[in-house]
């Protein structure tokens, strides 16, 4: 589907940036809005082109690992962490060519060496980006991530996620154990020699007032011990705490990583990085 969705988008690329550079015009002489239309048609080509890419590249990195010998093999899983730091590392390029923005980045050199586990806030799509493309990139770390099962939609995801270490859960699941299983996989077997960090997001999904209300309330209904700490948040999502985290502690202490925020043409993003448990700016 994306290799259909990325041929049609090269293909009438020119009947869209008409439309988008109409799009941008209309809104600029209404409102001054900065052009929007036209980046996001940048950044949508860009995205596709890179899924082409990668794409190509895990197909490389297959034959090149032994193909079906090479299953669950050291090699495959460190070329398949640098190929999503380097995929990461140039979305967030484009990010910052297309909108300007920026970054504050604070307490980056506690985020490795693995092993570590990052809870991370989930506040926009971007930060979905921000593990690999600084973390990992600073570190040479590879993470394993906690993510929603709705993601292995995108066959990147799909297929990098079965070559390295990936919990793909449901977030309403009926199985909590198999989830536990699943989760206590993760923060074992790393491999010798190796930089690899657990990743989670703990909120579940990203933040809206409405979430917020929503969480709050089903926690006064079942967990009124808590209730005191969740109605004090107010820019973060109670974390899910449907089930125990394993019983797994890193060498190293636990990382959280604060909230990530982004709005306009000459957007900010603050992410700072520290010891679990320590309050970090922004983040609600």
């Amino acid at each position: 589907m994306e290799t259909v969705i990325f041929m049609l988008v090269t293909v009438l690329s020119p009947l869209l940036l008409l439309a988008a550079i109409a799009t941008d015009v209309f809104f600029w002489l209404r409102t001054r809005k900065p052009w929007t239309a036209v980046r996001l048609l940048g950044m949508a080509w860009w995205f596709l082109a890179g899924e082409m890419w990668r794409l190509f590249r895990l197909v490389t990195i297959w034959i090149g690992t032994g193909g079906p010998a090479g299953r669950d093999s050291l090699r495959r899983r460190r070329w398949v962490y640098i190929l999503r730091i380097n995929w990461m590392r140039s979305i967030v390029g484009a990010l910052r060519f297309l909108f300007g923005l920026t970054f504050e980045i604070e307490g980056l050199e506690l985020a490795g060496p693995g092993p570590v586990v990052i809870f991370m806030r989930h506040a926009s799509i971007i930060d979905n980006t921000l593990p690999d493309a600084l973390a990992g990139h600073a570190h040479g770390m590879g993470l394993r991530f906690v993510i929603k099962r709705e993601l292995q939609a995108l066959p990147t995801i799909d297929v990098a996620g079965r070559w390295v270490p990936t919990a793909f859960v449901r977030r309403a699941s009926k199985d909590p154990e198999g989830e536990l299983a699943v989760l206590r996989q993760m923060v074992t077997n790393f491999g010798p020699g190796t930089s690899e960090g657990v990743l989670i997001y703990p909120e579940g999904t990203r933040w809206t007032p409405k979430k917020l209300a929503r969480a709050k309330e089903i926690i006064a209904e079942r967990q009124p011990a808590i209730a005191p700490l969740a109605n004090r948040l107010q820019n973060v999502l109670p974390p899910r705490l449907g089930a125990r985290w394993p019983s797994w502690t890193p060498p190293r202490a636990s990382m959280s990583c604060s909230a990530v925020t982004w709005a306009s043409a000459a957007s900010r993003l603050s992410a700072t990085f520290g010891p679990a448990g320590s309050s970090a700016p922004r983040s609600g």
